[in-house]
């Protein structure tokens, strides 16, 4: 059995330990948009085109296909996508 402890605050949320649904809109349309894509769909499509012992490791499918839905909603250059990413 595996026993998962609670680390002992001083009361103050610590912004490293808050969940991401406490954080940002969750009724954003953004975040509504997301909650409608097949992800794992994705992840199975383009897995075969990536290999380990090939370049650099693979980013996420997930955050690729988001980046380039985002860009091409919102018209961004590749600069400005980053930008605003980061």
């Amino acid at each position: 059995m595996v026993s998962h402890s609670v680390p002992q605050t001083s009361g103050q949320t610590d912004l490293f330990l808050r969940r991401l649904v406490d954080i940002i809109d969750m009724t954003h349309e953004l975040v509504l948009l997301a909650s409608l894509i097949d992800w794992a769909k994705f992840d199975s499509q383009y897995d075969s085109s990536y290999h380990p012992s090939q370049g650099a490791p693979g980013l996420p499918t997930r955050l690729m296909v988001a980046l380039h839905l985002l860009k091409y909603m919102f018209n961004l250059s590749d600069e400005e996508l980053i930008a605003r990413w980061v």
